[in-house]
């Protein structure tokens, strides 16, 4: 395969949608010889959702004890996209793209404990372009407050148009710079 387009997804949708109904059980015997039947878990299926949900709230728990202000935040949302130029194609870049995520939460990870903070947890997902390069959202609780950055001034909206396809957005490379990592 050497592009992604609407058919083919729609065709992987489709086989996701099959595999992921089709109940898997695992079986287990115990001393006296009696057989258990247990539903496995399967992304998708409902003993995946049913622990995804409890996961989830724990983390809505976690998260509604924080306070979010232009002041000062724990809570960081990064949004990582790839620079197409540096890819043959879309399948490519999706081939490649977990890889790059956790080099860069773990390249992060190293910056911020020299700087004596770190992440407690994280979320990413993954998700499309309209031209099907991926791009990643990931929502960061660290464990000291940080000063969020927000774009203020027209220099920094000139300033985010070199920063555009495919590299950090102004308001991270203005973090990064803070933390000392570029």
């Amino acid at each position: 395969m050497n592009r992604l387009d609407d058919y083919i997804l729609e065709n992987y949708a489709k086989r996701f949608r099959e595999w992921r109904y089709q109940k898997v059980y695992l079986k287990f015997e115990d001393k006296e010889g009696k057989i258990h039947l247990f539903l496995g878990c399967k992304r998708g299926n409902t003993k995946h959702l049913r622990k995804i949900r409890r996961k989830l709230k724990q983390i809505e728990a976690i998260l509604s004890k924080n306070i979010i202000n232009r002041d000062k935040s724990n809570i960081a949302f990064i949004t990582i996209t790839f620079n197409r130029n540096c890819f043959l194609n879309n399948t490519y870049a999706w081939k490649f793209v977990s890889e790059y995520t956790n080099d860069f939460l773990e390249n992060l990870k190293k910056k911020l404990r020299k700087k004596g903070n770190d992440i407690e947890f994280f979320l990413k997902t993954y998700e499309y372009h309209k031209d099907y390069y991926p791009h990643v959202h990931l929502i960061l609780k660290l464990k000291n407050h940080y000063i969020p950055l927000c774009i203020k001034a027209k220099r920094d909206l000139l300033q985010k148009e070199n920063y555009l396809n495919g590299h950090m957005d102004l308001p991270m490379l203005k973090l990064l710079r803070i933390l000392n990592m570029c």
